[in-house]
C-alpha cells in the first residue's frame, strides 16, 4: 500500500462526519478513470523490508484486523481476503480470473495464510478449500466495468476459534465515511510511488481514506455498489475534493491488496464495508493525484448469504420470507441479467424465476 510521506495503504482512524448523503441516481462506474486490478505476482514467504513501519499491524489476536488473511492464488499471485464465517473468506473475483473474462481459471488452487498470533499462525493449503464461488454477475475486470468483483472461498473445515469474524456494515452509506483498508500488498509513498518488492504474505498493512464518490450497479440502479477515494497530497488537493486525513493515515492501495477488507468503525467495532478492488487515475497509481476503491459489501449481502446458505431461495429482499416484496423486486428486474432475480441461474430474469419464487412462497413479506 502506498501512502503520503510515511503513510500506508491501509489503517485505522476515527470516523469523519458525513458531509453529504448519497443522492440518486448515481453515476455509472464507467466514469472511473483507468481502473486497474491490484494483484501482485510473487513467491510466498519471501523476506521484505518496509520503510513505513508505523503502518504495519501487530500480529496478535486482539488486533482489530487479525481476520484479514493473505492468499497465494494459482501458485502465482499474492492477494488478501477477509474471514466472514468459520468456513468462508471474502475476496476479489479478479484474483481468480487470469483472462479477464469473468471465469475462474484457477479453480480451488489457493492457499490461505492466517497471521493471527504471529506469522503463519495457521495455514490452509489448497486441499483444504472446498470450492470458490465468483459473483454470477462478474464479467471480468473492467469488462465493461468493475462491478460485482467478488469471490467467496469455502473451506472444508472451520478455522480456529480465535480467528475474528466480521459483521457486514449496516449503517448509512455517505460521502465522508472514513474507510480503513487492510492488505498484504506493496507499500511506498505518495511522492515516489510504490516500492516494488514490499508485498508480503506475513506483513499486514493498514491505512485509511475518505469515501469521496459512489457509483451504481452495472444495471444503472441507484443503490451504491462501488466507492472511490482520491489519494490526497499534504494539502488535500485530490481530484474528488474533500479533506485529507493527513500523514500517517491517508493511504491508497498497492499490488497484493486486492480482495482485502475496508472497514468502517461503529462504536469501536470494525464492520466490513468494502472489498479492495482497484486503483485508478487520473494520476499515476500509487502517487498523489491517483485514486482507488472497491465494491460495497452491504449491497452484495444477498449473494454472500446465498453462497453461505443463510438465505432461502426466492428471498430477494432479505426479510427472511418469500412474499409480495420479493415479487415486486423480481418484476422490477424482468428481462435483465441481474443475478438477484435470476433464481434458476439461467442468466435472465423471466417466468422461470417467477415459478421458482412461487414454489417457495411463504407470505406477504414486508
Amino acid at each position: 500500500m502506498s501512502t503520503q510521506r510515511h503513510m500506508k495503504t491501509t489503517g485505522l482512524a476515527a470516523l469523519v462526519c458525513a458531509s453529504a448523503v448519497v443522492a440518486s441516481p448515481l453515476p455509472s462506474p464507467e466514469r472511473i478513470v483507468n481502473p486497474e486490478p491490484i494483484i501482485l505476482a510473487g513467491e510466498p514467504l519471501e523476506v521484505t523490508t518496509d520503510r513505513s513501519a508505523g503502518r504495519i499491524d501487530v500480529l496478535t489476536p486482539d488486533s482489530p484486523f487479525a481476520g484479514a488473511v493473505s492468499l497465494f492464488v494459482g501458485g502465482k499471485h499474492l492477494a488478501t481476503g477477509t474471514v466472514i464465517s468459520p468456513r468462508h473468506i471474502l475476496t476479489a473475483a479478479h484474483c481468480f480470473d487470469e483472462i479477464g473474462q469473468g471465469v475462474n481459471t484457477v479453480g480451488t488452487d489457493v492457499a490461505i495464510f492466517l497471521n493471527v498470533d504471529g506469522e503463519l499462525s495457521h495455514v490452509v493449503p489448497p486441499a483444504g478449500v472446498e470450492r470458490v464461488d465468483l459473483h454470477p454477475d462478474f464479467t471480468g475486470f473492467q469488462n465493461p466495468v468493475v462491478n460485482d468483483d467478488l469471490a467467496i472461498i469455502t473451506l472444508a473445515s472451520p478455522l480456529p476459534v480465535d480467528v475474528p469474524i466480521y459483521r457486514i456494515y449496516d449503517g448509512p452509506i455517505e460521502t465522508g465515511l472514513v474507510v480503513w483498508m487492510v492488505g498484504y500488498g506493496e507499500t511506498g509513498d505518495g511522492f515516489t510511488g510504490y516500492e516494488r518488492g514490499t508485498g508480503s504474505f506475513t506483513v499486514r498493512r493498514i491505512g485509511a481514506n475518505v469515501a469521496d464518490a459512489f457509483y451504481s450497479d452495472r444495471h444503472g440502479r441507484g443503490e451504491p455498489h462501488v466507492w472511490q477515494f482520491d489519494f490526497d497530497g499534504p494539502e488535500g488537493d485530490g481530484f474528488l475534493g474533500g479533506p485529507t486525513l493527513g500523514p500517517g493515515v491517508e493511504a491508497t492501495l498497492g499490488g497484493g491488496d486486492s480482495g482485502g477488507p475496508g472497514f468502517v468503525f461503529v462504536s469501536g467495532e470494525p464492520m466490513l464495508f468494502s472489498v479492495n478492488n482497484y486503483v485508478s487515475g487520473p494520476g499515476e497509481p500509487g502517487r498523489f493525484g491517483s485514486g482507488g476503491g472497491g465494491l460495497i459489501v452491504p449491497a452484495q449481502r444477498w449473494w454472500i448469504e446465498r453462497v453461505m446458505g443463510l438465505r432461502r431461495i426466492g428471498d430477494i429482499t432479505g426479510d427472511g420470507r418469500v412474499g409480495a416484496a420479493d415479487m415486486s423486486a423480481l418484476l422490477s428486474m424482468w428481462g435483465d441479467t441481474d443475478a438477484r432475480g435470476d433464481l434458476n441461474g439461467d442468466g435472465v430474469v423471466d417466468s422461470r424465476d417467477l415459478a421458482v419464487l412461487l414454489q417457495n412462497w411463504s407470505g406477504q413479506g414486508r
